[in-house]
């Protein structure tokens, strides 16, 4: 792990910003988030589209199927046909 670690800072000028986190739960916090990115990356999925579906589907997802977004299970969501979507000039919403 520490050496993914290192892997992942390049340069070892790089490697000392990570030492200073500002506090011990700013240093959990940076651990838990590294460890998320790593994960993604592992899996081959882009970790901010990642972050962003997942972040925006926990808080309505009952706690049984809490295991769905983790990276191994995880599948990026399917993109949205602009003429289907709801929104001005498609017939759904009144433009005026």
């Amino acid at each position: 792990m520490c050496s993914q670690f290192l892997r992942l800072c390049g340069s070892p000028h790089k490697r000392k910003n990570w030492l200073f986190t500002g506090s011990e739960n700013g240093g959990k916090t940076m651990a838990v988030l590294f460890s998320v990115v790593s994960s993604c990356q592992r899996h081959g999925h882009d970790p901010f589209a990642y972050l962003r579906d997942v972040l925006g589907r926990i808080p309505d997802l009952p706690k049984e199927r809490l295991a769905e977004p983790l990276p191994n299970l995880w599948s990026p969501p399917k993109a949205v046909d602009a003429t289907t979507a709801e929104g001005p000039g498609n017939g759904n919403v009144p433009t005026g």
